[in-house]
């Protein structure tokens, strides 16, 4: 048996043949990603490590899914809702080298470390076991949906400090309650999700919640991820980050 079909391939080659298919240069692709040429011509050349954030650069520009560098599909099979499970030497490539040691360390989630995570388990909700407390999860819009549907809160989320009790009901009342504008873009954002986008956005609220005493008035960043349950289906990850 072949072992090394099996296996990860090389970073630099995928980006390689990502350039052949997309009919660019390596310098061309640097200029468009915004990466030192010489830097990443020297990596490849030399078979060295290439940082994940420069496969996230070249995944944007290009339209490429981060899935595909980790497999061994042909370019021509390129898609970007395809999701790939990371292998596991890639994966424990990537732990060395990123936020997702600490998160693993100390169950303590960042952006960068949720998209590695659905990565890592093709977009499944179990593989986000470890760290559900540190998230809000709500259900994937329906067609004719008109509000959020919250399906769990976390007990250290940024929804549940700020609230400073888990409470999915009051949680769910006060979405219900929003102004009619503020509960539709939410939804529409949501419903982008629902469809494979990955939402990362800087957020400002100032209202109040039901049944809470003071006013919210905070700026805060959240990523939106659908992962998939084998139970409920499609659902909504929502990690969200307070500005200081």
């Amino acid at each position: 048996m072949n072992k090394k079909s099996n296996s990860a391939p090389y970073i630099g080659t995928r980006i390689e043949q990502l350039c052949r298919h997309k009919k660019l240069t390596l310098r061309a692709l640097c200029q468009s990603a915004g990466l030192k040429y010489q830097t990443l011509h020297a990596q490849i050349s030399n078979q060295r490590h290439i940082p994940f954030e420069t496969v996230c650069k070249i995944s944007e520009v290009t339209d490429t899914s981060l899935s595909w560098f980790a497999s061994n599909e042909a370019p021509s099979l390129l898609a970007q809702s395809d999701v790939t499970p990371l292998s596991d030497a890639l994966f424990d490539q990537l732990l060395q080298t990123t936020k997702l040691r600490h998160a693993q360390d100390e169950k303590v989630l960042d952006a960068h470390s949720l998209a590695l995570i659905y990565y890592r388990s093709g977009g499944l909700l179990s593989g986000l076991t470890p760290y559900l407390e540190q998230v809000d999860i709500f259900y994937a819009p329906q067609h004719g949906d008109t509000h959020l549907r919250v399906y769990r809160m976390g007990k250290e989320s940024l929804t549940s400090k700020t609230l400073k009790r888990t409470d999915k009901e009051q949680l769910q009342k006060s979405l219900d309650a929003a102004p009619p504008q503020l509960r539709m873009r939410f939804l529409a954002d949501y419903q982008l999700a629902a469809k494979g986008e990955f939402l990362y956005t800087i957020e400002s609220l100032n209202a109040n919640a039901v049944d809470h005493v003071d006013r919210i008035r905070m700026d805060y960043l959240r990523l939106l991820i659908r992962f998939d349950s084998e139970e409920e289906g499609p659902l909504i990850v929502n990690l969200s980050e307070l500005l200081r």
